[in-house]
């Protein structure tokens, strides 16, 4: 159960980065 919590907010954080990257 933790490593789905692990790999969902892994998921969050990369979409999160790429789209402050495709922003700029």
């Amino acid at each position: 159960m933790k490593l789905l919590v692990i790999v969902i907010a892994s998921i969050f954080v990369i979409g999160y980065i790429y789209l402050m990257v495709s922003y700029f």
